[in-house]
This record gives structure tokens, sequence and C-alpha cells, in this order.
């Protein structure tokens, strides 16, 4: 009787708790406590002694649902259990019953029944329509902020969309003005009008060009607003920077693949006089089953100083910040001076010292090459004393734009080709393929490449005789035409002229390939033995070579 009277209690206390729907204070522990032995009195298992429920999941409930364990011996917080606070009525589930509300606007404490097939509630939760709600409407968000799917503003306005089709259009349409600026090598500055406060620039010249047939572009540039045209220096520099690192996260992810690669770096002056030093790489790739050598430009960097040390952490510095895998770095190629290739503390040495393995230096081959005709030409007298006549007579012929126009006159009949207007294209290769009609001037440090300026000459000596004499009659007082033209006469500094000609040709094909990007260690040394090789020839037999010389030039 007394369990009856018990159970009715009990009873009628989960009927005042249902209809008390505005108490959202009341202990959800306490209730569930309650419930539970109520049932258990129904079925008449009954246990006074009974603790209370334990709040906190044991060591099953965390094993089969780790993200659970969080809870240390007190009841969560909002903050951990709940989802986002939206309203999730249905009229289908009475929002008075209080586990239809868990995980959702209560948390949830019993973690002994946290498992199970029966009365398992984070199975009945997962299968919930709130759940699978709550999962539909996240992946939703997801793949809008992916941008794989148009979020509702887009959905809604076909006005904000085709607004930001249009900023997209004119973008690329600026990018691509910039990017072909850049492959013509043509800056994008001008000069400032005051008048109309503007720059005149290359950059808005061919933006004002490309307008005349591109409606999107032109409408972007011709909006009143003054903000948002993407006009400006500013911008432009940032349009540059895009794609300059755009272009070198390509090189450097193709350099990544290779297994080694070598850096190669010079310092020189801009115009402005600004120190900067230019890095470049060279590495194998493979592609399509093909492998090649290439050597890519990465960028130029300002130097505060030229010294071992500025220069070397320079390099290091910034091939780390472009993402190159340095522990693949073996080779280093500079130039020959103290700075660059000192055994004790030159930019080799300190980098060998920080990077083990980059231990290959190798000195630019074609300068090494183009030193030794130098110090070769240097130490025969005649030869050094006709380069430097030879030098002044280029440059008296150039210099001045009067003898310049004589020497066009006297040698328009030379190397042209009658072109028909109709018939270019069938000429083209005539067209770009004839010689050169004016004398070369002597360059200064390559020495290889003079051997264009010797052969024009003595090509074409009668003419330059002919120039010089031109130039004696237009030239009123003293001339120093009559004077060179002397000295081409002699017949000591025609033999030396054919001869220096003769020899500088045969290291001319070896200096172009050992500048060339696709130049190999075995065709470069293959070169190189066979021009040993012909030199030796040469001076074994010099008279026949001598002979068949005076021959073609009698």
């Amino acid at each position: 009787m007394a369990g009856c009277v018990r159970y009715l209690d009990l009873v009628n206390i989960a009927e005042r708790s249902k209809s008390q729907k505005s108490n959202k204070q009341r202990s959800l522990d306490s209730y569930f406590k309650v419930a539970r032995q109520a049932e258990n009195e129904e079925t008449g298992d009954i246990d006074e002694n009974s603790a209370a429920i334990d709040p906190t999941p044991n060591e099953s409930v965390t094993e089969a649902e780790p993200a659970l364990a969080c809870s240390n011996n007190r009841p969560s917080t909002s903050s951990e259990i709940l989802l986002s606070p939206i309203d999730y009525s249905d009229p289908d589930h009475p929002s008075e019953n209080p586990r239809y509300n868990e995980f959702v606007t209560i948390p949830y404490n019993d973690w002994k029944n946290a498992l199970g097939e029966k009365r398992g509630r984070l199975a009945l939760h997962s299968n919930s329509e709130r759940h699978l709600k709550a999962l539909e409407i996240s992946g939703l968000l997801l793949s809008v902020s992916d941008e794989t799917r148009p979020s509702i503003v887009q959905s809604i306005s076909k006005a904000y969309s085709d607004k930001v089709e249009k900023n997209r259009a004119s973008l690329l349409s600026l990018i691509d003005v910039i990017i072909t600026l850049g492959k013509r090598n043509i800056a994008l500055r001008g000069n400032w009008n005051k008048e109309i406060s503007e720059e005149d620039g290359n950059f808005m010249y061919f933006v004002n060009w490309k307008s005349s047939f591109d409606l999107v572009l032109k409408e972007h540039i011709e909006q009143k607003c003054s903000y948002g045209k993407y006009l400006s220096p500013l911008i432009q520099n940032e349009f540059i920077h895009c794609c300059e690192l755009k272009i070198r996260n390509k090189i450097v992810s193709r350099c990544n693949q290779s297994n080694f690669f070598s850096v190669m770096a010079d310092e020189c002056a801009d115009c402005s006089n600004q120190a900067q030093l230019s890095i470049c790489i060279r590495y194998c790739y493979t592609e399509n089953d093909a492998w090649y050598v290439t050597e890519d430009f990465c960028g130029f960097v300002e130097l505060v100083k030229t010294n071992a040390e500025t220069i070397s952490t320079c390099i290091l510095n910034k091939l780390r910040e472009w993402g190159f895998n340095l522990t693949r770095l073996r080779g280093q190629g500079y130039d020959g001076c103290s700075t660059m290739t000192g055994e004790v503390s030159g930019v080799k040495t300190r980098i060998i010292q920080e990077l083990s393995n980059a231990k290959y230096f190798v000195h630019c081959r074609s300068y090494c090459l183009n030193l030794v005709v130098v110090n070769s030409c240097l130490s025969v007298a005649v030869v050094r004393n006709f380069m430097a006549i030879l030098g002044k007579i280029t440059w008296f012929i150039s210099a001045s734009s009067k003898r310049k126009n004589i020497m066009k006159s006297v040698m328009k009949d030379e190397g042209q080709i009658a072109i028909q207007f109709d018939l270019m294209y069938d000429q083209e290769d005539g067209l770009f393929s004839q010689e050169k009609r004016l004398l070369p001037t002597l360059a200064e440090t390559r020495w290889t490449s003079r051997t264009d300026t010797l052969t024009w000459l003595l090509k074409h000596y009668d003419k330059v005789l002919d120039i010089l004499d031109e130039i004696q009659n237009q030239t009123v007082g003293n001339s120093d035409a009559t004077s060179y033209k002397m000295t081409l006469l002699n017949f000591e500094i025609l033999v030396v002229a054919v001869v220096t000609q003769f020899l500088l040709g045969y290291p001319r094909p070896l200096s172009i390939e050992l500048q060339s990007e696709n130049c190999d260690l075995v065709g470069a040394h293959v070169q190189a033995r066979s021009l040993a090789t012909s030199f030796l020839e040469i001076r074994e037999n010099a008279e026949e070579a001598f002979d068949g010389l005076f021959r073609v030039y009698k």
C-alpha cells in the first residue's frame, strides 16, 4: 500500500512538472531521477537506496563518443553542447517534452543512457529531424563560403550578380593590358598631365585603346565615381606584384619538383644608380617524358651594401622567402671578383659554410673564355695596337650623324633586297635575314663579339676607304679621315686584321654556346676540346693556314 501511495505521489510530481512549461530553471537532473524512479516502481523494481543519477559520462560513453569527454564531473554549459540558437519549433514534437529539447536548448547530463539501441539519446538525436536539418543548413553555409553555390543575396539580387561579373571582367581587362606591356618590355609609366590631373602613360593609353572595343571596360572607366576604377599608380603596382607572385610561384613549384638546382647572381646598378642584385636559378625538369634544362629569372633585390656578407645573406633569405628548398641547392654561379669568389670570406664561401651541399662553384665559362681572348690579344703588341685603331675608326664614323649619313649613302647599294609589297610575306625570310649595312662598333668587354666588326671591315674594305675619302671631301679644315685611311692601307695592319679575324672566328661559336640556357656540361666540353684541337692543328700547320688566308684576301 505504501508503495502504491509513493508511486501516485511520484506520478503527480511528474504531471506537475509537465504543466510548468515556463519554469526553465528547473534542474533537469532531478526530473530524470524522478521519472526513472517512477518507471522502476511501475515495473516493481524499486531501489529505495538508489543513488542520484551521475550527470557525467562514463568510460564506455567517452570511448564511443570521444567528443563527449569534455565534461569533467560538472554539467555541460550551453557553449559546449548546445547548437546555434535557432528556433526549431515543430508542432509534431511537443516542446513541453524536455527530451525533445536535449542538445538543442537545454544541456544533456544523463550520460549513462547516452548509448544504446532503445534509450540511447545520441543515436536518437543523430537521426532526429532537428539534427538532420542542422546538418543540411551547415552544408549550405559551407557551400556558399566555398563559392560552390550562390548566396541568398546573389540569388535574390540579379543586379548584384551582374555587377560582380562586370567588375571581374573589368579587372581581367586591366590585368591583360599590364601583362601585354610586360611581355613587350614596355614601361607603364608616363608623364603627369597637370591640366587634367591624370597620368598620360602607356598604361592609360592602352586602356583607353582597349575600351574602344571592350564595352565593359569602357563603362567601367567612364563611371562617375572617382574611386573603384583601379587605374591609380598604386593599383598598377599591386597588379604587377600579383603577376610577379603568380609567375614566381610557378617557377618555385617547378623547381622544387627537381632534385637539385643552382643559383646565379650578379650585382648591377639601375638607371637611378640604385645597387640591385639579380637572382636566377638553373634546374632540370621533366615534361611529356622529356627532360629540359632551364634558367629562370626570379627577381631583383635592392642592396644596402655590396660586401660579401650582405650579398650572401640577401641571396639565402630571398630564396627561403620565395619558397625554394635550399636542401637541394648544389651549385653557385657568379662573376670572378673577389667579393663573390673569395676563398676566405667570399659569397660562395659563406653560402658553403651554411649549406655544405652547395659546394660546386662555377665561374661564368663564357666570361672566362672572353678573358682568355682579351689576354691573348693584349699580349701581342701589333694586335693590341690594331684593336685600339679599329675602335677609333668605328667610333669616328658612327659617333657623328653627318659621317653616319655619309656611310649610309656610300653603302646604300650594299645588301639591299628589291621587295614587292604585294609579295612581302613570300620574301619575309629574305627581308629579315639581310646583312647589316652599317659598320658595327667594337664591344668594350666582349672581345669574342669583335669578330663581327672585323668580318664586316674585311668584307667591305673598299667601301670603308670610300667612306673615309667622302668624309675628308665634305669636311672643312683638318680631319682624321685621311690618317685613318692611311692606317688601313698599311700592309702590316691589313695582315693583322686578316689573321685576327681568322683566329677569333673559332671561339665565337663556343662563346655563344656557353651563353645558351640549354647548354650542358657534356656539349660544352666537347666543343671546348674541339676548339683546342683546332688551334693545335693551326699551330702545327701555320704555313699552310697562312697560305690559305693569303690566297683568299690577295
